[in-house]
């Protein structure tokens, strides 16, 4: 008898072990992965994971004035809109091309935050310096990988090479197509009817690529005599 209630006890130790054992198992099938890449935890009374992924774009412009810099705002702000990317700050430096009071009301009045550095402190914006520095990084791999600065002036074709690489980061984020041509490959472009000085001229003309043209379904290339062409398609040689 003694050693049937010294079993019975062993078996209930047991059963209380498996019942633990199978409320783990049910509390671990609550468990979840957390998602790849960088992300931010909210606090726990949002309760929620957001994954956050930093896009480099440059949209070179002709001078720094004020109109000039408040219209490159809003082109990044309506492209960013139109890929359901909601705004809720902008941060500069204290340039007049981006902090003046037009941009700010315009941002204001859009929802957005614009804050600025103390001035004359490139150290506190060190991710915005940083973007400069990759955009020239890329930019100069552009010109010179493509040796189409050979016979031309670099410092006027290096916009072309800036919006080339933008159009690249901007693929990679969003998921867009690519530019399905090298920056500075040989392609034939069409010309139009109206550049023809003779009947007999040709239709096609050499050029080398210099990426899509910003805001529309286009492309450009400089020709041989140092022309800028442009054409809804290219194609290379």
């Amino acid at each position: 008898r003694a050693l049937s209630v010294h079993d019975d006890r062993d078996q209930g130790g047991a059963q209380e072990e498996a019942d633990q054992e199978e409320e783990e198992e049910e509390e671990e099938d609550f468990s979840f992965e957390p998602l790849p890449g960088p992300t931010r935890v909210e606090p726990d009374d949002v309760a929620r994971t957001v994954q956050r992924r930093r896009v480099y774009f440059w949209i070179p412009v002709r001078d720094k004035k004020a109109t000039t810099g408040l219209e490159s705002i809003q082109t990044v702000v309506a492209m960013l809109q139109n890929e359901g990317v909601a705004i809720k700050r902008f941060h500069s430096d204290r340039g007049t091309e981006m902090f003046n009071t037009s941009s700010r009301r315009w941002l204001l009045a859009r929802g957005i935050l614009p804050t600025t550095t103390i001035g004359d402190d490139p150290q506190s914006n060190g991710r915005a310096e940083a973007a400069v520095g990759h955009a020239k990084r890329r930019v100069r791999t552009l010109l010179h990988a493509s040796k189409v600065t050979e016979g031309y002036d670099a410092k006027a074709l290096w916009p072309h090479a800036a919006t080339m690489a933008a159009a690249i980061e901007w693929s990679r984020a969003f998921g867009t197509t690519l530019p399905k041509i090298a920056f500075g490959a040989t392609v034939a472009v069409r010309t139009k009817e109206f550049e023809r000085r003779d009947a007999l001229d040709a239709r096609v003309t050499k050029a080398q690529y210099l990426g899509p043209v910003p805001l529309t379904n286009g492309h450009g290339a400089i020709t041989e005599d140092g022309t800028y062409v442009t054409a809804s398609t290219m194609n290379r040689i």
